[in-house]
């Protein structure tokens, strides 16, 4: 299943890093501006960029403790 990004959302391509979506998905291509500049890119080549919190609460998987000790 492809996501669905939004224009502002921030997220995390495997060779040009952290970027910000600027514009919609057309025909499974998406534009992102990058540290490197605007690119068009494949969809599937993208996920969501987490901040260091949101990584160990998605990662903790049932451990409710772990996650409220990462947000405390």
């Amino acid at each position: 299943m492809i996501r669905a990004f939004k224009p502002g959302e921030r997220v995390r391509h495997g060779d040009l890093g952290e970027g910000v979506v600027i514009g919609p998905a057309v025909d499974g291509f998406i534009k992102v501006f990058f540290p490197s500049g605007e690119r068009q890119i494949r969809v599937e080549g993208l996920g969501p960029a987490l901040s260091r919190s949101e990584a160990v609460v998605l990662n903790a998987k049932g451990d409710s403790k772990r996650a409220l000790r990462a947000w405390l």
